[in-house]
């Protein structure tokens, strides 16, 4: 992990603009799971501006410590952890549906502890015991979807196909109606930003993007 972290810091030092994110792990301090982090990695993740995502999976959430105990506000406490030491704009929330993984391999990968159809609002109402609107936005999609963002800054703008731009406004519409499912919004930006389409479609496409997300 330092050694990784060292090497950012490297590259930051040469003027690379180096986008770091520690995608899928929690507290270490709450959970002792090997993929989550301690307080001195927090640190050093904060030092590169990196992200921290909260994933709601119990073996990150809760250790032999935590037998008997509400998941949710559990996972709650993970937040306010990571943000007491990072700060409001460095963590998010990370999703995954990992029901496919007993589909696949016959074992149990663990307990989930929120699921799609009622994610979005459960988080949120567990944010408001401490948060304010704008920061439970922060965490719930805004600091992710700035940390892919900042990649369009070497976007050039020409030409827009507005065939390709309309299609993905389409399917963000669809994403926005279908109760703001942040996980898949955030993925689309991604898909935009790797597509083969020029530079100036991008741009608008991300340009109608930000009507919704800002």
């Amino acid at each position: 992990f330092f050694d990784s972290i060292d090497l950012i810091r490297e590259e930051k030092m040469l003027g690379k603009k180096v986008r770091v994110l520690a995608s899928h792990s929690n507290c270490y301090s709450i959970c002792s799971h090997e993929r989550n982090l301690d307080d001195r990695q927090l640190l050093a993740l904060r030092s590169v501006d990196g992200l921290l995502g909260i994933v709601g999976f119990d073996q990150f959430v809760r250790d032999e410590r935590h037998k008997d105990i509400d998941l949710k506000k559990l996972y709650l406490e993970h937040i306010r952890h990571a943000i007491s030491i990072m700060g409001i704009n460095l963590v998010g929330v990370s999703t995954d549906d990992m029901i496919f993984y007993e589909e696949l391999f016959n074992k149990e990968f663990g307990k989930m502890i929120f699921y799609y159809e009622t994610i979005a609002n459960e988080i949120r109402e567990l944010l408001k015991e401490d948060y304010n609107e704008i920061e439970i936005n922060k965490i719930m999609y805004q600091n992710a979807y700035n940390k892919l963002k900042s990649r369009t800054s070497k976007l050039v703008k020409d030409e827009v196909d507005e065939s390709q731009k309309n299609d993905y406004i389409y399917q963000f519409k669809l994403n926005i109606e279908d109760d703001f499912n942040t996980s898949n919004m955030i993925t689309l930006l991604y898909d935009v930003l790797k597509d083969e389409i020029s530079d100036g479609t991008k741009l608008a496409i991300i340009e109608e993007f930000d009507k919704v997300t800002t």
